[in-house]
């Protein structure tokens, strides 16, 4: 790794113990993208909400967005993050910064 690496970072070679063809993992990778790329173009986002919310590492957190303070909640149908407000009200936040506090 580079100097000035910084923990939790690593690479396959040290985590796996063995070489790994960078090619091979870029190529599976692209294509495992690609797959989602296409189910997303016909299917829209909603099959794909389980995924993305299994990996939402926002969720719980508490956060501010512009006006709005509250806890980071489920990603919203259309794949929007969500803040839950004091008084128990979603908001999906339609664009900006998302700050946590």
């Amino acid at each position: 790794l580079p100097v000035g690496t910084a923990p939790p970072a690593t690479s396959l070679v040290l985590e796996t113990g063995i070489p790994i063809d960078r090619a091979t993992v870029l190529t599976t990778t692209l294509h495992a993208l690609e797959r989602r790329y296409d189910a997303w173009r016909h299917d829209g986002i909603v099959p794909l909400l389980p995924a993305l919310e299994e990996r939402n590492a926002l969720r719980g957190r508490r956060a501010r967005s512009g006006d709005l303070e509250g806890i980071v909640g489920p990603l919203a149908a259309d794949g929007r993050i969500t803040l839950e407000v004091e008084g128990g009200e979603s908001r999906a936040i339609v664009s900006g910064e998302l700050v946590l506090i």
